[in-house]
């Protein structure tokens, strides 16, 4: 009888190690990628909130929830861009990778979170290892494998020098030579908050590794788990083999020398064996190996309907060492196919990843696998990893600068350049490289960036034809994303006043919910239902909830500054979303049928905060910095704080000498900084 296979949710683990804590940094990898369904699904389970069923008022929430995190990036491998895909939207850097040996092809999860405790702040790595793609298959249809640990700074730890040299390895794959703010921040926290662990097991336990392609596969198991001949079985669970020879296997059974070696044999919906017909035999050929099955409730679909729907496909990449004799297991669990890629040093092939894993649990162990006794009638190759495209894009990155109105390409220096590729979307040119330049970001034409902007309104795809040929698919990359117009952008200036003047998280992701709801109910995105009450006579139609409004603006970006999460300042103070300060300034110049006095008072109270910050700026290097950063967004909101000179111009009292004579005393007195006055 099969030992039952321990099985859980993996998003349910990844949101249960993130509980309670706040989101600094964080870094995914993965091989195949689906842009949108990781916004979609798999982003909202690193924040502590509810978001709607509806994509897109959750993308929405989730463009809001996103500035509380500093750094977040997705590294995958362009070969695994997934066609089909859906568009990327949020603000996050996704960064192509190609490796000249093989796939990019770890599948991590680094989240870099802190809490509260005995009175201070405290920092933690969590680090998830897993098989599973960022695809809809990898995180809701397959069966997948893995293992989520948390690392607490100043604790010792057995794998520090091999995530160190992982991360060395991502960055060594990126050819742009582009800055990696959150892996380096990671980084810094493995480097100097961490420390080696220098025993290797404690108790009888060996501590866990981290296999990243420091060695061929059978050499660090031999080294590492250092298990006598003869007396472990080895069960191997892997959706991929090489070609024809066994050779990566053999390798592995003569360095562990198993006592007994059963490998799983993956089906397709039609029973037939998804490996070639003379890898079968070359398996069978090895002493003492066997082709095997799971139990059937670990792959059908679902339980009481198994005869109705084909199993799910397992994606897991399992190597489990144990002995009935010594009641003890060892499981290496992650992206580790049983292909010789897979298997060599991370220089003559892949780059993986997978946690090495002392499981002993005081039972006596029993096999995971059942055998298959008799040969399949048919076999059918997978041909490629999973989500691979049929033509390989060029070593390309096109990125759009928001912040700058720029497009710019770089086209890595990996052999001979094409004469020419063509840029299209939806099948429309977008642009003609013509000459191609390699080795250095090359800016577009001010009106091919004016294109890009078009396009990425509606994608983030992009289709990429060398010299004629067949087209790829690449992902356009936008940086400076606080400067892209938001998702949500019909809010009144009454409205992003009311917004800013909340005070807690959940009242604004209520008025949010709210108000994008209704927003998408008058289009017909989603059924009308309960009706909200309409907002009251209220301090908000006065004087007193513009202050108000404006002290919590400045009390935002004064936090975010002295927090050192300049991204937030810079969505609120300088960006184009639905609640930024330019947002509602042209919200001001434009809604000429709102209350002129209003109109008039918000933009010189607009000017009063940014007059606070520049004279807080003489004083403070962080306001100074963060300011300078912002020099040509700082003019663009001064030439719209000026437009209050033609508001002036439109009131109708007194001769126009008095009028200006009362302007000029108003504005004086309104925007001199108050003092106490000292007291005797």
């Amino acid at each position: 009888m099969p030992e039952a296979i321990p099985t859980r949710i993996l998003s349910d683990a990844l949101q249960e190690a993130v509980r309670g804590r706040h989101l600094k940094a964080a870094v995914f990898t993965t091989f195949s990628f689906d842009p949108g369904f990781f916004e979609e699904e798999v982003l909202p389970l690193l924040f502590e909130q509810s978001f709607s069923h509806v994509p897109k008022l959750r993308l929405v929430q989730l463009e809001e929830a996103l500035r509380d995190i500093e750094h977040l990036a997705i590294y995958y491998d362009r070969k695994g861009l997934m066609p089909g895909g859906s568009p990327a939207t949020l603000d996050l850097r996704r960064i192509p990778l190609s490796r000249r040996t093989g796939y990019f092809h770890p599948k991590i999860i680094m989240l870099l979170v802190e809490d509260q405790q005995e009175g201070e702040m405290r920092t933690s790595l969590i680090l998830a290892v897993t098989s599973a793609n960022l695809t809809r298959a990898g995180w809701w249809e397959n069966v997948e494998c893995a293992h989520v640990r948390e690392v607490g700074e100043g604790s010792r730890c057995s794998f520090r020098q091999d995530l160190l040299g992982l991360m060395k390895s991502i960055r060594a794959d990126e050819g742009t030579g582009d800055e990696h703010a959150a892996l380096n921040e990671i980084r810094k926290f493995v480097r100097d908050r961490l420390q080696n662990e220098t025993y290797r097991s404690a108790k009888g336990v060996l501590h866990p590794r981290l296999y990243t392609g420091q060695q061929s596969l059978a050499q660090f198991l031999a080294e590492t788990l250092r298990l006598p001949a003869d007396s472990y079985n080895l069960e191997v669970i892997s959706p991929y083999f090489d070609d024809v020879d066994a050779g990566t296997l053999r390798d592995l059974v003569e360095a562990l020398a198993p006592k007994e070696t059963r490998i799983f044999l993956p089906r397709a919906d039609d029973d037939s064996a998804l490996c070639r017909e003379a890898y079968f035999h070359a398996v069978t050929a090895i002493p003492h190996t066997s082709w095997a099955r799971l139990p059937r409730p670990v792959v059908q679909r679902a339980r009481g309907d198994e005869d109705k729907q084909p199993d799910r496909f397992v994606h897991a990449k399992v190597y489990r060492f144990w002995s009935r004799a010594q009641a003890r297991e060892y499981v290496l669990l992650g992206s580790v196919n049983l292909t010789g890629a897979a298997h060599s040093k991370a220089g003559a092939g892949n780059l993986e990843a997978a946690m090495l894993l002392d499981t002993r649990s005081g039972k006596n162990p029993q096999f995971w696998l059942e055998v298959v006794e008799d040969a399949p009638a048919n076999f059918h190759v997978i041909e490629a990893e999973e989500g691979a495209q049929d033509v390989v894009p060029p070593p390309l990155t096109v990125r759009h600068l928001w912040n700058h109105n720029r497009t710019e390409y770089f086209w890595e220096d990996v052999g001979r350049p094409p004469a020419f590729a063509i840029l299209s979307s939806a099948g429309s040119l977008v642009e003609r490289l013509e000459p191609v330049v390699t080795n250095k970001w090359t800016a577009l034409a001010v009106e091919t960036s004016t294109r890009f902007a078009e396009v990425l309104r509606g994608t983030s795809f992009l289709e990429v034809s060398v010299e004629g040929g067949a087209p790829s698919i690449i992902l356009i990359r936008e940086e400076g994303m606080a400067h892209k117009p938001s998702l949500l952008f019909s809010l009144t200036a009454e409205e992003i006043l009311r917004y800013w003047s909340l005070l807690s998280p959940e009242q604004r992701e209520a008025f949010l919910s709210d108000t994008v709801r209704s927003l998408f109910v008058a289009e017909g995105v989603v059924a009308p239902g309960l009706k909200t009450p309409a907002p009251q006579d209220s301090i908000f139609d006065r004087f007193a909830g513009i202050f108000h409004a404006f002290a919590r603006l400045e009390e935002h970006v004064r936090r975010a500054i002295e927090a050192g999460h300049m991204k937030e300042a810079e969505y609120r103070l300088f960006g184009r979303k639905y609640d930024s300060l330019p947002s509602l300034l042209d919200k001001v110049i434009n809604e000429s049928e709102t209350d002129l006095v209003n109109r008039y008072v918000t933009l010189l109270t607009a000017k009063q905060l940014l007059d606070s910050l520049r004279r807080q700026a003489a004083g403070d290097t962080r306001y100074e910095i963060f300011l300078s950063e912002h020099s040509r967004q700082q003019k663009d909101l001064q030439a719209k704080l000026n437009y209050s000179e033609k508001l002036r111009g439109q009131f109708e009292f007194g001769k126009s000498d008095e009028k200006e004579r009362f302007f000029r005393w108003f504005e004086r007195m309104f925007l001199t900084e108050a003092k106490p006055q000292s007291t005797a």
